[in-house]
């Protein structure tokens, strides 16, 4: 397990801490990667995901303005490339994602970062990984706003789901915006969504649920501090549900069986029904409550047979998958099933 940043103890003087730790539960002991390093110190609230060959991509860039991927055996960080041009990127306040990992692609990575006027997007299964702009984005096209601290939720059928977040620079209510955003990596494609009624500002999160609908809440008052001084208080404490298209749908897939617990390199099988497109089927982990990034949430394709109207399965292999609730997706329609 990979510790890094987060504020040292009161008698630190560093503002963050560039000691970044690694646990081994074989040997129930801790070790510095690079103690006091600071070339490879991540800033607060680091976007990081964990690939599929074990390495950690950070988002947030290191020092020196680059991201970088972490190499838990020997310990070493490499560089990867610059971080996006807009400025917003470098900082706290946008998301990443880990797009689905398909076998088709040979469960191939690739991290989306929004936030910005212009989504990026980098394929680190190239042989130079660079980020490049996804497809404009549909809300007030053709000067989509910023989103300061918004969240960002992978869908078990794969898309993006985009919500909350302000457009000013000093993070004002008054620049909220309402409007959701869905992205479809399949097909490079941005859609505008329907507006919540609550303000989501710093320290909100959206959290996808096992029935497949995004739980939103939380967030400070022009994200500024809980309580500033006595008597005031910033917190956001309503709650708002959205349904994503499939969901209520009576043509959902059913699992009918699937492992209780699995190892590492084990090979399993989820066996689904009402499937009336048997041609792609997905794992997926339900992701929970932080800050921003969610370093173990992901899609993974499975291995599925074709042509069967009724029931499927599929096959994949535990190290590209994270514990959590799974989830069948058919092709087309019904989207994916309640996850267990």
């Amino acid at each position: 397990m990979l510790v890094t940043a987060g504020h040292p103890r009161a008698d630190d003087t560093r503002h963050d801490n560039y000691s970044p730790e690694v646990y081994s539960s074989k040997t129930n002991a801790w070790s510095f990667v690079g103690p006091n390093d600071p070339a490879h110190a991540v800033g607060n609230y680091p976007r990081l995901h964990v690939l599929p060959n074990g390495d950690v991509f950070s988002s947030t860039p290191l020092a020196g303005g680059r991201n970088q991927r972490f190499n838990p055996v020997p310990d070493v960080w490499t560089s990867i490339c610059p971080q996006p041009g807009d400025g917003l990127y470098g900082g706290i306040a946008t998301s990443s994602v880990l797009l689905p990992l398909r076998p088709g692609d040979g469960y191939r990575p690739c991290v989306l970062i929004c936030g910005g006027q212009q989504a990026m997007i980098i394929d680190l299964g190239a042989a130079a990984p660079a980020w490049t702009p996804t497809a404009p984005r549909t809300l007030n096209a053709p000067n989509p706003p910023r989103r300061r601290n918004l969240n960002a939720v992978l869908l078990p059928t794969g898309e993006v789901f985009v919500s909350g977040g302000v457009s000013a620079d000093d993070s004002a209510d008054t620049s909220r915006v309402l409007a959701a955003e869905s992205y479809n990596p399949f097909t490079n494609a941005w859609t505008t969504l329907p507006s919540a009624t609550v303000t989501r500002n710093y320290h909100s999160v959206a959290l996808l649920m096992p029935d497949g609908h995004v739980w939103t809440a939380g967030g400070n008052v022009n994200a500024q501090q809980s309580f500033p001084t006595p008597g005031v208080d910033n917190r956001e404490l309503r709650v708002e549900l959205f349904e994503p298209w499939y969901y209520g749908r009576p043509d959902r897939p059913h699992l009918t069986s699937l492992p209780d617990s699995l190892h590492s390199m084990q090979e399993f099988t989820v066996r689904h029904r009402r499937c009336h497109y048997a041609g792609r089927a997905a794992a997926g982990r339900v992701s929970y409550p932080c800050f921003q990034p969610r370093p173990a949430v992901r899609r993974v394709g499975l291995y599925q047979p074709r042509g069967q109207p009724a029931s499927g399965e599929g096959t994949t292999k535990p190290q590209h998958c994270a514990t959590g609730q799974l989830y069948a997706v058919p092709a087309e329609r019904g989207g994916p099933a309640v996850g267990r």
